[in-house]
């Protein structure tokens, strides 16, 4: 008999699916001697679970924030998520009655516990490999999500950095997806590329900045140092330490220095010093 694991899918942000989830599955493999587990996730992110798992896809097309999702009207969140936990329901159905199947689901702990308070249940590895061909001085992640968007930095902002960047000489490239990542003339554009190849990128690269977000995230598990912002001050501690399992080098920027809106040139002069 096949003990198998079957992990229900992720339909959460990103930096969470990184911190309270993967790892978490990773983990509860070896721990609880399962031969197979079986997960969903959303088309692109594969690349998280294919070391240790049967990878299947999985888009609830639907916002999502921390582990839920999310919605400014009350009557559509709440229909979004009764159609997810239908379409859930259904994509399990075929190993509800198999019982050397076991279920986990996102979330919390059986003691109400976030996963990501628990870092003795996850397994974290090193995403992406070095390469002498994929290696920047400078990766951006230009956050411009219309969810929060008084979060995200201004293009005139990430349009004068570059424009200091380039008279040092220095090579740069944007990141992220086409939907939410800002593109920027004049450097090389690496938006929606496969997550596998992005986290390569990462890996071999000497920083990545921006506004924090699920890449800036990603970028702690590829050992790239990065230099991040927020005006929410418990993200330093995920940065700097609760959320970087690798010790990678992290620069934060909070509340102190303009939180989500740091001034230009303070971030040009943190560039500088710490490459």
């Amino acid at each position: 008999m096949v003990k198998t694991l079957i992990a229900l899918p992720w339909v959460g942000e990103f930096g969470w699916e990184l911190f309270s989830w993967q790892a978490v599955l990773r983990k509860a493999k070896i721990d609880g001697g399962f031969d197979k587990v079986i997960c969903w996730t959303r088309p692109g992110r594969e690349a998280l679970y294919s070391d240790f798992a049967e990878v299947r896809l999985y888009d609830p097309k639907a916002n999502a924030s921390g582990y839920y999702l999310h919605d400014e009207d009350a009557e559509k969140k709440k229909k979004n998520q009764e159609r997810v936990d239908s379409e859930i329901e259904k994509l399990v159905a075929e190993f509800t009655n198999d019982t050397d199947c076991s279920f986990i689901s996102p979330g919390l702990c059986s003691d109400g516990v976030p996963y990501c308070d628990r870092p003795h249940i996850q397994k974290f590895i090193t995403f992406g490999k070095k390469c002498d061909d994929k290696s920047y001085d400078v990766l951006i992640h230009g956050r411009n999500r219309e969810y929060r968007d008084d979060e995200n930095w201004s293009s005139d902002n990430w349009k004068a950095l570059v424009s200091l960047l380039k008279k040092d000489k220095l090579s740069v490239a944007t990141v992220g997806c086409k939907k939410d990542g800002l593109g920027i003339d004049g450097v090389d554009d690496l938006r929606g590329i496969p997550l596998s190849e992005l986290v390569d990128y990462m890996a071999s690269s000497k920083l990545i900045i921006g506004p924090s977000s699920g890449p800036m995230h990603l970028a702690s598990l590829c050992r790239c140092p990065h230099l991040v912002w927020s005006g929410s001050e418990p993200n330093r501690e995920r940065y700097e330490t609760k959320w970087n399992p690798h010790n990678t080098d992290a620069y934060y920027l909070g509340e102190d220095t303009g939180g989500w809106h740091p001034d230009m040139y303070e971030v040009y002069k943190e560039i500088i010093r710490v490459l």
